[in-house]
């Protein structure tokens, strides 16, 4: 059994993965060579997991994204969340937004709205391993609230993707 084996395995079952032949050969240690190819695909799954999809990827998803505009992105694809903003309260912390500019954003926020927060409306920033994509919430989406930078997403069910935007819906992410 060899971690070829196992990645043929789990390709057959996500058509779209492809993996970097230098991380599979990385990775022959850690899988082992006295199992089926099932328990092998498992174990390359479990490394997958924790791996960095940049490392691991070469990517699936249509190239040049950002200069795309009103189509429907086909097929399933495996994401990695590098980043998320709330972009409905800005009052929430920011690392472009440093020391006192902070402060007096937020005291303007509150004061503009009451005192009171919007509901959360989140902007991810996506990778395939490849490419970077940014995607934006039309309704909340409880995988993408839960997950936290690192994460593994599918993308999937032909989410819209407008100006290089992904528009996304509960529909259109799961976590992995």
């Amino acid at each position: 059994m060899s971690a070829s084996d196992a990645a043929a395995r789990l390709v057959a079952v996500a058509g779209s993965l492809r993996l970097r032949p230098a991380w599979l050969d990385q990775q022959r240690d850690q899988i082992g060579s006295n199992l089926s190819v099932e328990q092998a695909a498992d174990r390359l799954l479990q490394r997958l997991a924790v791996a960095d999809l940049r490392d691991a990827c070469d990517g699936s998803l249509p190239p040049h994204l950002d200069r795309l505009h009103d189509i429907r992105v086909e097929g399933q694809h495996l994401l990695q969340m590098l980043q998320k903003v709330d972009i409905a309260n800005p009052s929430a912390p920011d690392d472009s937004v440093e020391g006192d500019f902070q402060d007096g954003l937020s005291e303007e926020v509150s004061r503009r709205q009451g005192g009171r927060q919007r509901p959360a409306l989140l902007k991810v920033l996506l990778t395939d391993g490849i490419q970077a994509v940014c995607g934006i919430e039309r309704r909340p989406i409880a995988a993408l609230r839960q997950a936290i930078p690192g994460s593994k997403l599918v993308l999937g069910n032909r989410p819209l993707l407008r100006r290089g935007l992904l528009l996304l819906e509960p529909t259109n992410v799961e976590v992995a």
